[in-house]
């Protein structure tokens, strides 16, 4: 696999400020530019905010891919690596996961959050439980979800971090319609279980909405 920072060239201001307003459908639609050579264009992205450096305030891309990106044009300052991390059963990493957390209810996906507020409404509790709490209760029943964890080759000793949660909705051109969902940002440290059951959630990524920027795991040694 390859890992990738990918900037948007500062000089194309326009093109920075569009991609700056939370459209993530179109941030997957630029970077497919870097994979043309390839027809499936599969790969994992997470966008950022640049935080120091002159290019401060600037949007930056960390892409996942299993094909080498290329940029063949000025849109893009591609920074990328080989990416294979080499795991044992033992290792804890920190990671950060951007994810859009779902559970499949009578054959239909429901996003966890606003599962979780309308069961609260319908038992007339939803004004007793703080905002925030019932985000952070269920987007962590979510992730540490057993059945989830051990598909995933993974287990928490330390509960995660729930740093946000937010309400995307986006327009799709070719499907003339609006999607809304959830996002759920985490961070916090991992254990790996099993070696190849990781490997494989690191290379597919977790959750849905991974056109829109979500699935990848972001992994650090301690």
């Amino acid at each position: 696999m390859f890992l990738s920072r990918v900037r948007i060239n500062p000089n194309l201001k326009k093109l920075a400020e569009h991609l700056g307003s939370g459209v993530s459908y179109h941030s997957h639609q630029l970077l497919w530019k870097l994979f043309s050579h390839n027809e499936e264009r599969q790969f994992l992205f997470r966008k950022e905010l640049v935080k120091r450096g002159p290019l401060a305030g600037l949007i930056e891309f960390y892409v996942q891919s299993e094909e080498l990106p290329v940029s063949n044009g000025n849109q893009f300052i591609l920074e990328t690596k080989e990416y294979e991390p080499k795991l044992n059963v033992g290792d804890k990493l920190s990671f950060r996961l951007r994810v859009n957390p779902t559970i499949k209810i009578n054959g239909k996906r429901h996003d966890v959050v606003m599962h979780a507020k309308t069961k609260l409404r319908n038992s007339d509790k939803l004004d007793k439980v703080a905002d925030f709490d019932l985000i952070t209760q269920s987007a962590i029943e979510w992730i540490t979800n057993e059945i989830r964890t051990q598909a995933w080759g993974i287990r928490f000793d330390i509960s995660p971090v729930v740093l946000s949660y937010q309400k995307e909705t986006i327009f799709k051109e070719s499907k003339k319609q609006t999607l809304s969902y959830g996002v759920v940002d985490f961070e916090g440290v991992l254990v790996v279980t099993d070696v190849e059951k990781f490997n494989s959630t690191l290379k597919n990524g977790v959750g849905r909405a991974k056109a829109f920027g979500c699935g990848l795991f972001l992994i650090k040694r301690l």
